[in-house]
């Protein structure tokens, strides 16, 4: 009878100790897959921070081109109509407009 227990309280400790061993690897692959897992966060949240910054930077650039480009636009039109204007004084001034030609 002694022996029986023995080897009840062997197997009891045996079964005990693997259970024991068990957890602590699962809880070590679960440490790992959690560390992986903040990896992966943190990377994403840096990506997408640096995906933010260069739309925004795209986007500001756009823009600029645009406005200069506009403004190019108004300067030129606005050189354009002032030649228009100086052609046209030029030719009234050597050319009136005379149109019942009285002043022949």
């Amino acid at each position: 009878m002694l022996i029986f227990r023995r080897h009840f309280r062997e197997v009891l400790k045996q079964q005990m100790s693997d259970k024991s061993a068990m957890e602590k690897v699962e809880f070590q692959q679960k440490t790992v897959e959690t560390q992986q897992a903040i990896e992966y966060d943190r990377h994403c949240r840096q990506s997408d921070a640096t995906e933010y910054h260069n739309k925004h930077s795209y986007l500001m650039q756009y823009r600029d081109t645009n406005k200069q480009q506009m403004e190019d636009r108004w300067a030129t039109n606005r050189y354009n109509r002032e030649l228009e204007n100086r052609i046209d004084r030029e030719r009234l001034r050597y050319n009136p407009i005379n149109w019942s030609c009285s002043l022949k």
